[in-house]
């Protein structure tokens, strides 16, 4: 709890830094380097989802600080741009799924953080699951004809990583 009062400014401070960038259809780039994984490449999505959903988690995250701290006023706070972006992001994956090529659109990273966010529907999950599996089969050590992860400069959307395979142990 000591630490957690510490931080707690460090934290808000941190998450305010973004909501400038926030707007009615999702959070845009510009902050800096917004790290995904090794030659991620993002979705046809009008925004970054994968980027999205890493802010929704930070927000779930201090929303579990505030309650801790018992900071009603920035749980509240919190909690309705909680409630603002998770909408969007739903709103995205749902037009996205909405198209035959849906799955695409969205990309194997934000289908995986979707999915473990419980952004999916229920009734799509299924769907996720599998279409998250035929990627990682499709990829290198998998696929050996597949490309492999040498440059963290080139982007391919054929690549999977140790590191974001902890992505879909959750």
């Amino acid at each position: 709890r000591d630490l957690l009062d510490t931080l707690y400014t460090y934290a808000l401070r941190n998450v305010a830094a973004f909501e400038p960038a926030l707007h009615d259809d999702g959070l845009h780039k510009g902050l800096g380097w917004e790290f995904i994984d090794w030659h991620y490449v993002p979705g046809d999505c009008p925004v970054d989802l994968a980027y999205n959903i890493h802010f929704l988690n930070g927000v779930r995250s201090m929303i579990r600080w505030c309650t801790i701290l018992d900071h009603p006023e920035d749980l509240a706070k919190h909690e309705a741009l909680h409630d603002r972006v998770e909408t969007i992001i739903r709103g995205h994956i749902v037009n996205a799924l909405s198209h035959d090529d849906g799955w695409r659109r969205l990309v194997y990273h934000a289908a995986v953080l979707a999915l473990v966010a419980g952004l999916i529907d229920p009734d799509r999950v299924a769907d996720c699951v599998e279409f998250a599996k035929r990627h990682m089969l499709n990829c290198f050590p998998n696929n050996p004809d597949a490309p492999r992860v040498s440059d963290p400069t080139h982007t391919s959307p054929q690549v999977i990583t140790p590191y974001f395979i902890m992505h879909c142990r959750r």
